[in-house]
């Protein structure tokens, strides 16, 4: 894996130093992305036939900029964690976002995560 241009931040008019948006949630309401949440069905099912506990991570640190703003985020989550309670399954964990210490964002941020855990 990995950022194919490396992970500088000298890319012409990109200030996170990835153009690209992957992202499970529509970006502007933070709306789940029925492709993602269908693979993650399968990769789910597939775990819990073979007695695996996945980790699943809601954001990654780089595309956080990419959502449109805490409303979205906090949308993003709160369907996120429909979603796994719908779903029936139960052998997994979630990682709300990865290197949370480095993120800029009041909510995935190291200050702001304790309360977005509540």
């Amino acid at each position: 894996g990995g950022n194919p241009f490396g992970y500088g931040f000298n890319e012409p008019n990109n200030i996170s130093g990835q153009p690209w948006v992957n992202s499970a949630y529509d970006e502007k309401t933070g709306a789940l992305i029925p492709a993602y949440f269908d693979r993650l069905d399968k990769i789910l099912s597939k775990a819990d036939d073979i007695g695996m506990t996945p980790i699943v991570q809601m954001f990654y640190n780089a595309q956080i900029s990419k959502m449109s703003g805490d409303t979205a985020i906090m949308t993003a989550i709160n369907n996120t964690l429909d979603w796994f309670m719908k779903s029936g399954y139960t052998n997994f964990l979630i990682e709300v976002t990865n290197e949370c210490n480095g993120v800029k964002n009041d909510i995935l941020g190291e200050s702001g995560m304790p309360k977005t855990m509540e």
